[in-house]
């Protein structure tokens, strides 16, 4: 909990680094992605990929379609994917509520089957996720590729979706991947938000937060703001979030963009100065003895280290 909070008069954490669908600030790209992705669920495409770099929400867009619909979307999030393919399908039954999984690979297609068909004759839709998909090997590749063979009426019984950072991209170009390339219907994509969107961003997140006053970031602080961030919206909530509590800290009810500046450089975020090069300097003369024994005389011999130096 966030010790500003009380102060500017908020009910939650306006710039919290974890994904809220109820926070989600829509953009063009945003809106065209989130109906992508809702399009190729309700229709049953098969599958759908999302990219984007890191921190541009795309855990948030995946997290507010689940939700659109409680009734008609069952899900299941793998959210580390780097398992062996045994370890995929049970982390997929797991999440799906199936608590007991049979030792047998055999068994377990037979008992996602037999559970997808029971999602499907009570009308809802089954939703595999799998976040960080950019991770995946090819054996785990292989083994959603097969899982999308699951039909039913020419109806995908199971929808999938890749999310995953830019990388994800070019696995997908392999060559070997052609086949799994051939069944995707959609890919999406996220980037970092413009310029002109960074005050609308954190103004809606400051209203979304239940703030009784206006944002109390300055212009300035706003374009430092976007401008260390480069647009990326996790690095805009942690930057926001620290500077808030610089300024409080301080007393103050405005964060300007020596707070931003300030709060920046504690997370380590934006251009670093290089370290300066320690200079050597020595108080008194380093003296060796007149004989040094064993093998440090050898040793000082060979790299020139003389006595008296």
């Amino acid at each position: 909990m966030s010790i500003y909070k009380q102060a500017f008069g908020l009910t939650k954490e306006p710039f919290q680094a974890t994904p809220d669908p109820g926070m989600l600030f829509l953009t063009g790209q945003h809106r065209e992605a989130l109906a992508g992705l809702a399009y190729a669920i309700a229709e049953r495409k098969g599958f759908a990929v999302l990219t984007g770099p890191a921190g541009t929400g795309k855990s948030t867009l995946v997290r507010k379609v689940l939700e659109s619909d409680e009734n008609a979307i069952i899900s299941s999030v793998v959210l580390n994917p780097t398992l062996s393919t045994a370890e995929f399908l049970e982390a997929a039954l797991l999440d799906f509520g199936i608590p007991e999984i049979p030792a047998s690979k055999a068994q377990r297609i037979w008992t996602l089957q037999k559970f997808l068909l029971e999602t499907h004759d009570q009308g809802s839709i089954a939703v595999l996720v799998v976040d960080e998909a950019h991770k995946l090997n090819h054996e785990v590749l292989e083994e959603i590729r097969l899982l999308s063979n699951i039909e039913f009426a020419d109806n995908k019984l199971l929808q999938i979706v890749l999310v995953g950072q830019s990388e994800l991209l070019t696995l997908l170009d392999r060559p070997d991947l052609k086949q799994f390339k051939q069944r995707i219907a959609l890919r999406l994509a996220l980037g970092p938000l413009a310029n002109e969107e960074i005050c609308d961003y954190m103004r809606h997140r400051w209203e979304q937060a239940g703030a009784g006053e206006s944002l109390p970031f300055s212009g300035d602080a706003i374009a430092a703001i976007g401008q260390l961030s480069e647009g990326i919206p996790r690095l805009i909530n942690t930057i926001a979030d620290n500077a808030l509590l610089q300024a409080f800290g301080q007393g103050t009810r405005i964060v300007g963009a020596d707070h931003v500046n300030r709060a920046a450089e504690e997370l380590g975020v934006g251009p670093r100065r290089p370290a300066a090069t320690p200079k050597f300097e020595r108080s008194t003369p380093l003296r060796m003895p007149a004989e040094i024994p064993g093998w440090w005389g050898r040793l000082a011999a060979r790299i020139g280290w003389a006595p008296g130096l």
